[in-house]
């Protein structure tokens, strides 16, 4: 007898949760994401589907406030390519939390992720923020403080 199937009708999103850098001036990248915001995915279910997206929306808020610990604030690389011949682009932490403040955050959750199409519907369900103000009070969603 075969296991049953998982349908993406079986499971019921909580609400989301809410972190972010409330209390202290600065909060270091690794401790951010060693416990938490809990995985897009679900992996925090009794029993999760690897072929579901069955995980609760994540909402990290003050995402200007995470730093990198070291030098690797300006020795880390990120690298991208336009698509161009020639197009290869580099860019340090520094550079993109000085564009945009968010950009570090998701790109470590998106590496975090399986590199697929379940991969890119987990990658919806995070929302980061810049301020302590978000759009999702409605949700009523949970709220975590990190020190």
């Amino acid at each position: 007898m075969f296991p049953r199937g998982t349908a993406p009708g079986q499971f019921r999103r909580g609400p989301g949760g809410v972190g972010g850098g409330g209390g202290g001036p600065q909060i270091f990248f690794g401790w951010f994401f060693s416990g938490w915001p809990p995985p897009p995915g679900g992996k925090t279910q009794t029993s999760p589907p690897p072929n579901v997206d069955c995980g609760d929306n994540v909402i990290i808020i003050n995402a200007e406030k995470i730093r990198l610990t070291g030098k690797k604030m300006t020795d880390k690389v990120y690298t991208r390519h336009t698509g161009h011949p020639g197009g290869q682009r580099f860019a340090s932490p520094k550079e993109l939390m000085a564009k945009d403040g968010r950009k570090v955050v998701e790109m470590a959750v998106k590496g975090m992720l399986p590199k697929n199409r379940l991969g890119s519907k987990l990658y919806t369900n995070l929302y980061v923020y810049e301020g302590g103000e978000h759009p999702h009070q409605a949700q009523q969603p949970t709220t975590l403080e990190i020190n």
